[in-house]
């Protein structure tokens, strides 16, 4: 087997696999594909560049494949390009219940792969889409100026910039101005950033991710909630299911104020799980 970097000139051989993925690609984005003896495509992985090195997005191995040491195989070689080029580890966050078989087999497989498996206090909860959709408006009207929402798409180079200059270890700006935050916005106070939510498409439903609020940016949450539900109606696409992953305050306090006040209770709830895997430290200073 070997390894090699998906781009536009072989991502059609991985298509099935990360397709979507990669039409909504962040400019920190690494894209890896796995390719077995006789040339044919056998497995993928999706992986961002964070300040603290790599975050394992995605893996996917094909079904004839599975079990077989693909997945470990793209790992052990990312890691060592990662190594080599300072980055400090390799992260990835999956949710499961306590009874939950695939949760389970994430584990066993990133512990098989020098990955260190802790719960942080993250959380993921869901709720029935239908019930969110008809539920009473999370805002008291039109948003008023100076005050104006943007989707990702709808965004300057010098609007990006200023999301990317946002320092908070709860969000990832790349990922904020990308086109996978679908049904997110960015709140701006005139020219400034003070808000903003990142929603993407997720498993046939909506999975927000992450809250900003900025001084008054804080009490204008229900106007990008508002905002999110807005598009997705305007869209007509069938939706069973909102995931919120609280990984940070704002989140749960989402929860808290605007659907546990509406009587919206969750169909699911959650534990995360982090893994991460040292790749380089500092060397000794004598």
């Amino acid at each position: 087997m070997k390894i090699t970097v998906i781009d536009a000139d072989n991502i059609r051989f991985f298509e099935n696999a990360i397709g979507s993925r990669y039409v909504e690609r962040k400019e920190n984005d690494l894209f890896v594909g796995v390719v077995d003896e006789d040339g044919a495509a056998v497995g993928a992985g999706v992986f961002s560049g964070t300040p603290e090195g790599l975050f394992v997005e995605q893996i996917v191995v094909t079904g004839q494949k599975r079990r077989k040491g693909v997945g470990s195989f793209l790992l052990e070689e990312v890691s060592r390009l990662a190594s080599e080029a300072g980055m400090p580890s390799l992260t990835a966050v999956f949710y499961g219940g306590d009874c939950d078989q695939g949760a389970d087999i994430l584990r066993h497989f990133f512990s098989k792969n020098g990955f260190s498996v802790e719960s942080p206090s993250a959380a993921r909860t869901v709720y029935d889409m239908r019930e969110i959709l008809s539920a009473p408006a999370f805002s008291d009207g039109r948003l008023r100026r100076p005050y104006r929402i943007k989707t990702a798409a709808e965004l300057m180079e010098e609007d990006r910039e200023k999301v990317r200059a946002i320092e908070d270890p709860m969000i990832d700006p790349e990922e904020v101005v990308s086109l996978k935050n679908r049904y997110g916005g960015i709140l701006f106070n005139k020219d400034e950033v003070c808000a903003l939510l990142y929603a993407e498409p997720f498993c046939g439903g909506v999975r927000i991710g992450s809250l900003y609020g900025n001084g008054d940016g804080i009490s204008l949450f229900p106007y990008l909630f508002e905002h999110a539900r807005e598009i997705v109606r305007r869209e007509g696409i069938a939706m069973d299911e909102l995931y919120v992953d609280t990984a940070g305050e704002k989140t749960a306090r989402f929860e808290e104020m605007y659907l546990t006040k509406l009587g919206i209770r969750p169909m699911d709830r959650y534990s995360g799980c982090g893994a991460i895997k040292t790749l380089a430290t500092e060397p000794d200073v004598a």
